[in-house]
């Protein structure tokens, strides 16, 4: 694992994304990967912990989060008692509208529930450290994830820091962890999945919020363009 993690990162690596059944394994590799640069500052890549041992981490999250389709409140609070194998769903209640929802579960997120040790009590919670913090914690986890394998830059410093003011134009960022929601609703419509479906999954409740969070890919327009007739030639009789 030592040399591996060594020669990845003199291959180039900016970031290193760790899953290992051993607790501690992604925190070792940060300690072997790790030096000063010529200026005595902190080096080295980044490394992610995608699950190791028995410990968690928010990136374990993002299987949940695209399989499931929910927001990130809900993710971190599912409970084991909520899981149920047998029949393949997760089923919670939503904290923002208060729908129940009973949800099939993705194969792959079956396997890797498979590879999770099962705690005593049942209504332990999946990602206990996740649901220990705030939201606004969680979803911090979850930029400075983005941050770290290159898909967000880092959020500026508070107005305050800056000297702006309140008044100041705040920025705007288009990913963070609910444009999970984006993407599952668009990839199951992309998929052919009927709008009904789709929003029974997800849990909207209206089509006009359901189109916001649909992105239809270049593929499917070309696609159901070619299912256009050529009206310039005579119908076969």
């Amino acid at each position: 694992m030592r040399d591996t993690a060594k020669t990845l990162y003199a291959a180039g690596a900016d970031a290193l994304i760790v899953r290992h059944p051993s607790s501690g394994a992604a925190q070792q590799i940060a300690q072997w990967t790790s030096h000063t640069d010529a200026g005595g500052k902190p080096a080295g890549p980044a490394v992610i912990n995608a699950g190791d041992g028995t410990h968690e981490h928010p990136t374990q999250a993002l299987l949940d989060a695209l399989t499931l389709r929910q927001r990130l409140g809900d993710i971190v609070s599912i409970r084991w008692n909520q899981i149920d194998t047998a029949e393949g769903v997760v089923r919670l209640v939503t904290q923002k509208t208060g729908a129940e929802l009973e949800i099939p579960m993705h194969p792959v997120l079956m396997d890797w529930l498979g590879t999770v040790k099962v705690p005593k009590s049942p209504t332990a919670h999946l990602f206990p450290r996740a649901a220990g913090k705030t939201t606004s914690d969680n979803s911090k986890d979850f930029i400075d994830i983005l941050v770290a394998v290159g898909l967000r830059t880092p959020e500026p410093k508070a107005h305050k820091g800056r000297k702006k003011g309140r008044a100041a134009r705040r920025v705007v960022y288009d990913t963070g962890f609910h444009c999970l929601r984006h993407t599952a609703t668009s990839l199951l419509k992309n998929a052919g999945v009927s709008n009904v479906v789709t929003m029974d999954i997800i849990g909207h409740q209206s089509e006009a919020v359901s189109a916001v969070y649909t992105h239809i890919e270049g593929a499917t327009k070309r696609k159901a363009i070619q299912t256009l007739p050529d009206i310039t030639k005579e119908p076969r009789k």
